[in-house]
Parts: C-alpha cells; sequence; structure tokens
C-alpha cells in the first residue's frame, strides 16, 4: 500500500469513529473500526518525518491546523467552543514532530541516541500535561515508529525491512492502552498492523497538500452540525 491508500484508509476509519462518537454512540462497532485511525497517521508521520525536506515548515503546517481544528474538536468533545481540558489530535502529531525533529538535530550533531532521546522524553510529558488526544502514549507512539524504523534501518533490515517490522510495536502499544485506560476497546488498535506490514514506502496519487489536512475540522463540524439538526 502507498502512503495514499494508507491515508485514505485512516481517514475513513476516522470518519466512521467520529460518526459513531457523535451521532451513533450506542453502535460500539463504528468505534472499533476507528481504532485504526490514529497508528495509521502516527506511522505516517513517523514516515514523513524521514522523508520531508523541511521538518520546520512539516511541523508549522501540524501546528497550524492544530489551531484551526481546536473549536471543531471542543465543539465534539465538550459540546463548547472553548475548553481547556482537552486538546485535539494535531497537537499530538506536532508533539510527536517535535520531538522526532530534536532526535534528528541532536543524533546528527552528538550521534548520542540516548541523548537525542531527551527531548523526546519533554514532548512525550507534554502531551499528558496538556492533555492532547491520545495523551502521552499517543505521542510516544510516533515517537517510538521514528526510532524503531531508524534504528533497524541501520542496522541492515533496509527501508523496506524496516517499515515492515515497525508496526508490530503496536501490540506492546495496544496492550498498554486498554490496560491503562482500562477499555478493551483499544485492544483493537492492534488490527491496523494488518495495512501498514503492507506499505511499500511509496507516494501513490498525488493530491492538493492541505486537502487531507482541512479533512480533520471540517468533517467534525458538519458532523457535529448534523447531530445538532436531529437532536
Amino acid at each position: 500500500m502507498s502512503s495514499f491508500s494508507l491515508k485514505l484508509l485512516a481517514l475513513v476509519t476516522m470518519l466512521i469513529d467520529h460518526t459513531g462518537g457523535i451521532l451513533f454512540p450506542q453502535v460500539a462497532v463504528l468505534r472499533i473500526i476507528g481504532r485504526l485511525a490514529f497508528p495509521i497517521y502516527a506511522f505516517l508521520l513517523a514516515q514523513g518525518c524521514h522523508f520531508t525536506h523541511n521538518m520546520r515548515k512539516y511541523l508549522a503546517r501540524l501546528l497550524l491546523f492544530a489551531f484551526i481544528s481546536e473549536i471543531p474538536y471542543n465543539l465534539m468533545s465538550a459540546g463548547e467552543p472553548f475548553f481547556l481540558g482537552d486538546q485535539n489530535v494535531y497537537f499530538t502529531l506536532f508533539l510527536g514532530g517535535l520531538g522526532i525533529y530534536f532526535y534528528q538535530r541532536i543524533k546528527k550533531k552528538n550521534h548520542n541516541v540516548l541523548l537525542a532521546l531527551l527531548p523526546s522524553v519533554g514532548a512525550i510529558a507534554a502531551g499528558q500535561l496538556l492533555q492532547v488526544d491520545y495523551r502521552f502514549y499517543g505521542v510516544a507512539l510516533i515517537i517510538a515508529f521514528y526510532v524503531l524504523n531508524d534504528w533497524l534501518g541501520k542496522a541492515g533490515f533496509g527501508t523496506a525491512g524496516a517499515s515492515r517490522l515497525v508496526p508490530l510495536i503496536l501490540v506492546p502499544f495496544a496492550l498498554f492502552m486498554a490496560w491503562w485506560l482500562g477499555n478493551t476497546l483499544f485492544l483493537y488498535a492492534m488490527l491496523a498492523i494488518i495495512p501498514l506490514v503492507f506499505y511499500n514506502g511509496k507516494k501513490g496519487p498525488a493530491l492538493p497538500k492541505y486537502l487531507f489536512y482541512a479533512f480533520y475540522p471540517a468533517h467534525i463540524l458538519i458532523l457535529y452540525g448534523i447531530s445538532l439538526l436531529i437532536k
């Protein structure tokens, strides 16, 4: 599967998840399908950090859409436009990318993996303190996807081999999430391994850069609007 195919799958499963959460909370299967979305997005972000030519612009786009998406997300999660108790997933992606950015810079200068991972600890802690979507474990998964891919690639597995092994980290991740949250629903995140192991490292069809970015706040607003109409 190309990155385009994975993005499309993540987008569709996210739409199904949010449709279930906002309109049909009693239909558990919709939420189960939705557990695939975040691991795929986390994997794609880690891959994007490998291939992007400008990490600062990449992070700036994530942060821009984090602020754009906050009011729609607050309406969905709290029913009000301004709510500080929960932040949308773009902040999760931004913090994961930020940890990777400093890992890249420090490792390039010092070749010290442990030192390079220190900023990641701060990014993971910030995820919990700021109460971003998926909290500290979401940020940790993004960074783990990148770092493990980096290590395996340099250990002789090659880019393709590393990309097929890295998704296996979803097993302990999903188990930890289910235990930490006391919610077995998160065990279904392991199902994301199936499409991820078929990733071929290719981009696939090219679409406008901001189309996938804008879909997140746009579909939340539409679903929220529908929920108001049918109440």
